[in-house]
């Protein structure tokens, strides 16, 4: 199943510090519920009582202008959903200098947590939980929403039923968005295989992520396995789901979903309906309480009691810590910056909420499937495995709506749903790499670091193998991956590693090394991130400031050709290659040695490399 959540018990109510504000906009605040990349959680209440969970976004976001225009977009959209099984948008500010929204507070663990602490959900729970996220999703579709990032930490378990959240404002997160520039959000593990291509997005692809989700819940497993994001994105693409650990019963409901064209797919209606089937002559009504095991229902109790002792009288009033200086460097995406002073509205009624029409939702054509059927349906096997091409963007969409427990989990970690994490070994059945340093190089004076930085890696030692030239690879029609291909692919995210890669991410935050025949657009070492860039330094021990100057202000080619490479011109023992990501973060890769190359690998380069990393605090 992964690695276990953080925090499975909830997020932690940290007493507020001298640096937060007491009050925003009216709404006074008791504790702090998370901190991440977009901003702080906050519990707060309505005038009326009702617990929420406040979001306030970092100001650097909120001086981007492409971001606000999406927040305030799908925060609008957002407020329509309202529904039995939804954590409701309340109120929200899109206009200040740090946009906020407040959501409804569920106290409650996520899908996740409680699964990762207390194992799989018995299979009558698991009905009533699809069922319930099913009706969820009906209520969003028929909002004009679509949720693109449903997962089991995007799904709250309250004593009276599921509630699903963030549906459609993590989009905010993304720039480009505005510009109309095909970009696929979501987390990996739970995209459908249209989105990870960048094809038409629909309501199908929330019942795909449905199918993950409710296999996740009676399994605790993953049906595509379990590896590197990209590796896995690959199989949802390409391969067949495994559910032979999925109970007979919920198998058929599963397949369905699952189903590669997005037209196949049931309705969530028809979900519903087939979970209520199955669920037999007592259907799905939940009697509060016992619809969850006791363990999970004790969980449950545990954060109500937090809530209520965290519902006293607000903290007084403490002035806030001056704002630490904020860069402003030229070209730098707008996550390198900070501050942390928040604002207030003054003027403003907390709970002043609206519910406006709903639209009708985008149409698709739905199959029905076999809700009474414990078998899954039938399909051709040539149907079913029409290449997809996998052009996987990886994009870490950080969430910036919904409530309590999933907006910690959202801010804080997200990789839960990853069901792996990325490892440096090679996880896609290539050779190992030829060479591996034993060591970092020893140097008197570590990596330097300045104001506003953190250091997340310390020379760790990676290997940049040269690919194997495949002459029977083709291009698949994207102009951007060749299959088979022997490529070796670094997460610019994590410095994971992996070689032998028999496709080639095209964005999504990736530096990929690739040798394929003409035409190809790939060839030579290319920067995968459509907001990133990269350059040369000569300096060993660049502070991030100057790594993060030399690959904006850098003129490396994307790529750099394969000549280069062979030629020794460009990437040379004692240089460092600066990498800014379009999140902010910044990587030097100090080349220590660079082995000559062979025959079978086109004569290209292997590089062995020592990696330091900054991300903005």
């Amino acid at each position: 199943m992964g690695q276990p959540p953080q925090d499975p018990e909830g997020p932690p109510m940290d007493a507020l510090s001298p640096d937060d504000a007491r009050e925003i906009a009216g709404y006074r605040l008791r504790a702090r519920l998370g901190e991440g990349g977009m901003g702080m959680v906050y519990l707060s209440h309505t005038r009326g009582g009702q617990p929420v969970a406040l979001k306030v976004v970092r100001r650097e976001y909120a001086q981007d202008l492409d971001f606000r225009k999406r927040f305030a977009h799908e925060v609008t959209a957002a407020r329509r959903v309202q529904g039995p099984y939804t954590a409701p948008v309340l109120d929200s500010f899109t206009d200040g200098p740090e946009p906020w929204l407040a959501v409804g507070y569920v106290p409650g663990p996520s899908l996740a947590s409680a699964v990762y602490q207390h194992g799989a959900l018995p299979l009558r729970t698991v009905l009533q939980l699809t069922a319930g996220i099913a009706e969820a999703l009906q209520t969003i579709h028929a909002a004009g929403v679509i949720h693109r990032d449903l997962k089991p930490s995007n799904v709250l378990l309250a004593s009276d039923g599921p509630r699903v959240i963030d549906f459609g404002i993590a989009r905010a997160a993304d720039t480009t968005a505005l510009t109309g520039t095909d970009v696929r959000l979501g987390t990996p593990a739970y995209m459908a295989p249209e989105q990870a291509v960048g094809g038409d997005v629909t309501p199908a692809l929330d019942v795909f992520a449905l199918g993950l989700v409710a296999y996740f819940a009676a399994t605790g497993r993953h049906p595509f396995g379990e590896g590197a994001s990209h590796a896995l994105l690959y199989r949802i693409v390409s391969s067949e789901p495994d559910l032979g650990a999925c109970p007979e019963e919920l198998r058929g409901v599963v397949a369905g979903c699952l189903a590669k064209d997005p037209g196949a797919r049931p309705t969530p209606g028809q979900v519903i309906e087939a979970c209520n089937t199955l669920a037999g002559t007592e259907g799905l009504i939940r009697h509060e309480g016992w619809w969850l095991p006791p363990a999970v229902q004790q969980q449950i109790a545990r954060q109500e009691e937090t809530l209520r002792l965290h519902s006293g009288p607000a903290p007084a009033a403490v002035g806030p810590a001056p704002t630490p200086p904020v860069p402003t460097q030229p070209g730098l995406s707008p996550q390198a910056a900070f501050a942390v002073a928040l604002p207030t509205r003054p003027a403003h009624s907390p709970g002043d909420a609206f519910v406006a029409a709903a639209p009708t939702a985008p149409a698709y054509s739905p199959q029905p499937i076999p809700a009474a059927t414990a078998s899954a349906p039938s399909r051709p096997a040539e149907a079913r495995r029409t290449p997809l091409v996998a052009a996987v963007a990886v994009v870490a969409a950080l969430a910036v709506g919904g409530g309590s427990v999933a907006a910690y989990q959202m801010l804080t970690d997200d990789s839960r749903d990853t069901t792996a994490s990325h490892d440096a070994r090679n996880v896609s059945g290539g050779a190992a790499p030829a060479t591996t340093p034993s060591a970092a190089p020893t140097s008197t004076d570590g990596p330097k670091s300045e104001a506003g930085w953190q250091i997340s890696a310390r020379d760790k030692p990676l290997v940049l193998r040269a690919p194997k030239y495949i002459p029977t690879a083709e291009d698949i029609g994207s102009g951007t991956m060749c299959r088979p291909s022997d490529a070796t692919v670094l997460d610019i995210h994590d410095l994971g590693v992996e070689t032998g890669a028999g496709y080639v991410p095209s964005s999504g935050g990736w530096l990929t090394y690739t040798d394929c025949p003409d035409p190809i657009k790939v060839n030579g070492i290319r920067l995968a991130d459509d907001e990133g860039s990269f350059g040369t330094t000569a300096e060993r021990r660049p502070t991030p400031t100057a790594c993060r100057d030399s690959a904006l202000g850098g003129t490396l080619p994307n790529p750099i050709p394969l000549s280069s490479i062979r030629d020794d011109s460009v990437l040379k023992t004692g240089t460092g290659l600066c990498v800014v990501s379009g999140e902010g973060a910044v990587t030097h890769l100090w080349i220590t040695k660079v082995n000559a190359g062979k025959a079978d690998n086109d004569n290209l380069r292997t590089y062995v490399v020592t990696a330091t990393q900054w991300k903005p605090e």
